[in-house]
């Protein structure tokens, strides 16, 4: 969690471990049941690692869920937490 200028910022790191080359995994931020944002990672090796950011305003504040899935929308793990 970083904050800047009043906004959250949260960040997501992702270990990709034997994808095939080059292959796409997406985070898809969620706040309750409502996506926020769905963003495209690239993976260009059979280990990768990546990362994608989500601003959160105040009003945003409850609890969260990034859902890390695989190009044919296969939840691969589901990290949960709240921003209070």
């Amino acid at each position: 969690f970083v904050p800047e200028d009043g906004v959250l910022t949260l960040c997501c790191f992702s270990e990709v471990v034997g994808a095939a080359e080059p292959d796409t995994v997406f985070h898809v931020w969620r706040w309750g049941d409502r996506e926020m944002a769905r963003v495209a990672l690239e993976v260009k090796g059979a280990r990768w690692r990546t990362w994608s950011t989500k601003r959160i305003l105040d009003e945003w504040r409850g609890e969260w869920h990034v859902d890390i899935e695989d190009r044919d929308r296969v939840v691969l793990t589901t990290l949960d937490f709240s921003v209070e």
